[in-house]
Order: C-alpha cells, then sequence, then structure tokens
C-alpha cells in the first residue's frame, strides 16, 4: 500500500509511533531515496530496535517526542506520507492529533491510520478476547463510522476518504478463541496468509471483508 501511495523518489514519509522501527527500516531497504522519519515517545524502544535491526541510522530521522501543537508547527506540509499503525486508540486527545497529522501532511499527500475493529465479531463471541483487545490502555475505540465521524467534526478541508477491511489474526486463531475462550490454549496467530487455504478459511474470510468485521479497520485519506 505504502509503495503505491509513493509518486515520487525524493518522497518524505513519517511512521508516527514507530516502536521498534521494524517497518521503517524494512521501507528503507526497497526505498533507499525516501526520507523517512520515525516519531516515538519510548527512546527504549527506538534504541532496542536499533540495536537488534541494525539499520543504518544516519539514513533516518529519529525524533523522540510527541505529535504535538510545536512538531505540527516544526513540520507543517512536510511530509507526503504521515503513517499510524495501532497508536490512535492509546491518544487520549484524538481531536488534536488528527489535526495535527493533517498539518503535517503534504496537500495530495496520503494519511494511513489502523486501529482495532470495534466491529470485530470476535469481540462478542469471546469474552476473554474482548477482553485483551479492551484493556486500559486502549483509550478509545473505533469502527469505520466513528472514524469518519470524528474527521467530520474536526472541518479539516478538503480530502477523500477510503477504508479498508484488515484481518491481522487468523483462522486458526479465531477457531481456537471459539473454542476454549482462554488465552493460555490459544496456540496460532497467523499473521501471515498463506497459499491454498481452504474453502472454510476463504469463506470466512471473505465475509469478515465484506461485513467489515475484520479484527483491523485501516482508513487512507488524501490530502486535497
Amino acid at each position: 500500500l505504502i509503495q503505491s501511495l509513493l509518486n515520487k523518489s525524493n518522497s518524505s514519509f513519517i511512521d508516527i509511533g514507530s516502536g521498534y522501527g521494524q517497518l521503517s527500516f524494512n521501507l528503507k531497504k526497497a526505498n533507499p531515496d525516501l526520507d523517512i522519519h520515525l516519531l516515538e515517545t519510548s527512546i527504549e524502544r527506538i534504541n532496542l530496535g536499533i540495536d537488534g535491526l541494525q539499520p543504518n541510522i544516519d539514513e533516518f530521522t529519529f525524533h523522540h517526542k510527541l505529535l504535538d501543537n510545536k512538531f505540527a508547527s516544526d513540520y507543517i506540509d512536510f511530509f507526503d506520507i504521515s503513517y499510524c499503525f495501532h497508536v490512535l486508540e492509546h491518544v487520549y486527545n484524538i481531536r488534536d492529533f488528527i489535526k495535527n497529522v493533517f498539518k503535517i501532511t503534504k496537500k495530495g499527500g496520503s494519511i494511513i491510520i489502523e486501529v482495532p475493529n470495534e466491529d470485530d465479531d470476535l469481540l462478542k463471541l469471546s469474552s476473554n478476547y474482548s477482553k485483551i483487545i479492551r484493556f486500559p490502555a486502549h483509550v478509545s475505540s473505533f469502527n469505520k463510522f466513528t472514524l469518519r465521524y470524528l474527521l467530520e467534526s474536526l472541518e479539516l478541508g478538503n480530502y477523500d476518504i477510503d477504508f479498508l477491511p484488515v484481518q491481522r489474526y487468523g483462522f486458526y486463531n479465531y477457531i481456537e478463541w471459539l473454542r476454549y475462550n482462554e488465552k493460555e490454549k490459544v496456540t496460532s496467530d497467523d499473521y501471515i496468509a498463506r497459499d491454498n487455504t481452504s474453502w472454510i478459511e476463504s469463506f470466512w474470510l471473505n465475509e469478515k471483508y465484506k461485513n467489515f468485521t475484520t479484527d483491523s479497520i485501516m482508513m487512507i485519506i488524501k490530502k486535497l
């Protein structure tokens, strides 16, 4: 998805809440000319990612800070792509956060935000799965309707918006939660889709995509 949104070789990209930085480090390998910034509040995570993944740190710009008004003023209309992976659900002031994401993104640029999906059907089917997903650090929850409403309430100017259903956990993970409803007995994550899936797994995944009951949801915004 990121590759498809890069329209020139000297684009700029920011990974907001970059964690250990693995996405940005891998992205640089495929796009050596891409100007990549990593913004992360935890210096421990930044250092652990650098130590473990061994990137050339001179190829990146690291920001150990919040996406606040000061940062937005310093980087106004700067980035071609602003990327935020499972961060928004941890943010207390989501309105200012979204405004600042828009400020730092160029006109014609793209914003990618992925969050857990409150319409995930497994939340209703497995009580202990629900407790794990709805843990205290998740201070907000979203589906595509509340995300759209959030944007509409902020008067952000002109933009196009699209939503993609994303299933991070696999079929066997789903079945084990239904069967056992105990984290200790769930042995499968299945983050990576497999080839030659069975008909029942393909049906399950297609139904989740069609009904937007996947475990995650991605919002893609084009700033006009």
